[in-house]
């Protein structure tokens, strides 16, 4: 054991009286002072990837359709994934890996029928459409022809059957009292 001598002990204890403070808060400095780095560079890393996100959305967000947002989704990105791709275009991941089933046959011949009926008849509606089937031996329901006609785009011409002044207002109908009409005062 080593001896010490009281002067050596008082000035030991007034040193450390003197520097305590420091000694302290130096270890607490520098633990802080690493945490504030490695948060900065934390900070630092995030931006940089949310200014490459951003211009990757600024490239790529130029349309609306759920179609052309599928086709900006890049697979093969090295730094954003397929689902922060979704993420970023508002677009939900299963709509990027949506496969239409295929239409079949049969739906495609009562469409080919559809076609030629309209093309016969441009006013025919869905109700029509089912007695013309119905005719040519394809039974079908009216909701199935309506949903098949909006498919297609078609839609009965019902308007140009009837004259113009049948779809006007009652209140802007002028009754014929065999005279022809006055012109409008002038001043």
């Amino acid at each position: 054991m080593m001896r010490c001598t009281q002067s050596q002990v008082s000035q030991g204890k007034k040193q450390l009286l003197e520097g305590a403070s420091e000694l302290f808060s130096k270890g607490k400095k520098t633990k802080d002072k690493e945490e504030g780095q490695a948060k900065e560079a934390e900070l630092f890393q995030q931006i940089g990837r949310l200014q490459m996100e951003l211009e990757w959305l600024k490239k790529s967000l130029s349309c609306s359709d759920a179609r052309e947002l599928c086709k900006l989704a890049d697979h093969d990105h090295p730094e954003l994934s397929v689902s922060r791709q979704c993420a970023l275009l508002g677009l939900p991941r299963s709509t990027l890996y949506y496969q239409p089933t295929p239409i079949r046959e049969s739906t495609l011949r009562i469409m080919a029928r559809i076609d030629a009926h309209y093309l016969e008849d441009p006013c025919s509606g869905s109700r029509w459409m089912v007695g013309y089937l119905a005719r040519d031996g394809i039974p079908i329901s009216r909701d199935h022809v309506r949903n098949l006609m909006q498919r297609k785009g078609i839609r009965a011409n019902h308007l140009s059957a009837f004259p113009a002044w049948l779809m006007s207002e009652p209140s802007q109908l002028q009754i014929w009292s065999g005279q022809p009409p006055s012109p409008p005062f002038r001043s």
